[in-house]
């Protein structure tokens, strides 16, 4: 969209706002009307540092995430091995893996709360301003 120079100044806050199509047509036929001079879209990436450290931060975080994504079901399998034994019977196997189950899921909904609360604490959307346009990109302030 950015490429069309008649869509470049579609922003999110647009896409959000006006949900259907008929919508966002009768929002950008109205807005055509106003807007004459092409906005500057250059884009400046930010330094070579801080691109190096926003992924080594990602890289030391992968181990903890694939960790609580695998938990599930790697929890299962390894309480079937160390739980059941060769005279339980199905319903009593049955009963405990999904019991494991439950406190692995309910386990790993409380850490991804406490690991949000204790990496980003209380945020707020917040609006990016860039130039005289205001783009909401997913941004986010503490407040």
């Amino acid at each position: 969209m950015r490429e069309t120079p008649s869509l470049a100044s579609v922003t999110l806050q647009d896409l959000y706002t006006h949900r259907t199509l008929r919508a966002l047509a009768a929002h950008l036929s109205g807005k055509a009307e106003f807007d004459l001079a092409p906005q500057d879209l250059s884009f400046t990436p930010p330094p070579l540092l801080r691109r190096f450290l926003c992924g080594l931060a990602q890289a030391i975080a992968l181990p903890f995430i694939l960790s609580i994504v695998t938990a599930q079901w790697l929890g299962v399998f390894i309480s079937y091995q160390l739980i059941t034994t060769a005279d339980a019977t199905l319903l009593e196997e049955s009963v405990a893996l999904l019991g494991v189950y439950l406190c692995v899921n309910l386990a790993t909904v409380a850490i991804s709360i406490i690991g949000k609360w204790l990496v980003i604490g209380r945020t707020k959307p917040a609006a990016i301003h860039s130039g005289a346009s205001i783009i909401i990109a997913g941004g986010w302030r503490s407040g």
